[in-house]
Parts: structure tokens; C-alpha cells; sequence
């Protein structure tokens, strides 16, 4: 009875180990909005979409911004499906060739990627995702 125990624990241990180091790598692999996005300057980019992943940690989606640079096709990146289900965001909010204007804010390193801060939906409803106080009660969005 006395092994078997002891056999028991050691395999929680292990499983416990495993959970444990997983996570710290999902974590590592996460990389912050303040590092990658110029949070200084927030920009409106008019767009049609083209695909949408809904997927942790962030949902994203790529779209075909109708401007003058030469890479049409953008990422735009979302907060979590999570987020976007409190901001009023569902799967089927936006779809293939929707255009939307989006307004957020552009890589440091001047590639083809943003991170969205609010969405301008065809029919004029606006989303606001990710302003730090978005989730308070007493939050009412910015003009503009």
C-alpha cells in the first residue's frame, strides 16, 4: 500500500511539473502591446477584410488597407476572444469583405501590422477594444 502511495504522489509531482513549465512557455511566447505597437501615435486605416482568426491569445485579422504603401494586405491585431466578447464583439461581427474603418496603432518596426484599438463597423457602430479603462463601469469611449 505504502509503494503505491508514494508512486501516486510522484506522478502528481510530474503532471503538476509539466502544467507548470507549459505554461511559463505560453507565457514567454506572449509578447506586450507596449513593445511592439507605437502606443504615441494612433492612426485610421480604411480596409476591407480579408480572414479572420478567432484564437487565444489574440484574435486577429488580415485585411486590404486602400492606401498609397505598397503592402496592401495587414495584420491587425485583437485583443482575446474574451476581450472582445466584453467590448460587444462576436465571431460574426466582422466578415470576409466587410469594409471597416480601423483606428489603431502601427508597428515600431514599420511593418504591415497594428493593433487595433476601436473598429468602425459599416453600419457606423463603433467597438472600442483595448483603451486600459474600457472594462469600468463608469467608461464612457472618446470622441472622434
Amino acid at each position: 500500500m505504502r509503494k503505491s502511495g508514494k508512486r501516486i504522489e510522484r506522478r502528481t509531482f510530474a503532471a503538476t511539473a509539466v502544467c507548470f513549465f507549459t505554461s511559463t512557455l505560453v507565457t514567454f511566447a506572449h509578447h506586450s502591446v507596449f513593445a511592439d505597437f507605437d502606443r504615441t501615435q494612433e492612426k485610421q486605416y480604411r480596409a476591407t477584410v480579408s480572414s479572420i482568426a478567432w484564437t487565444n491569445p489574440h484574435a486577429s485579422f488580415h485585411a486590404r488597407v486602400d492606401s498609397a504603401r505598397s503592402a496592401n494586405d495587414w495584420l491587425f491585431e485583437l485583443p482575446a476572444p474574451s476581450g472582445l466578447e466584453r467590448a460587444g464583439w462576436k465571431p460574426n461581427t466582422v466578415k470576409a469583405n466587410d469594409a471597416v474603418l480601423i483606428i489603431g496603432f502601427p508597428a515600431k518596426d514599420g511593418s504591415a501590422k497594428v493593433s487595433v484599438h476601436r473598429v468602425v463597423l459599416g453600419d457606423g457602430r463603433t467597438i472600442v477594444l483595448d483603451h486600459p479603462f474600457a472594462y469600468q463601469p463608469d467608461y464612457r469611449p472618446p470622441n472622434f
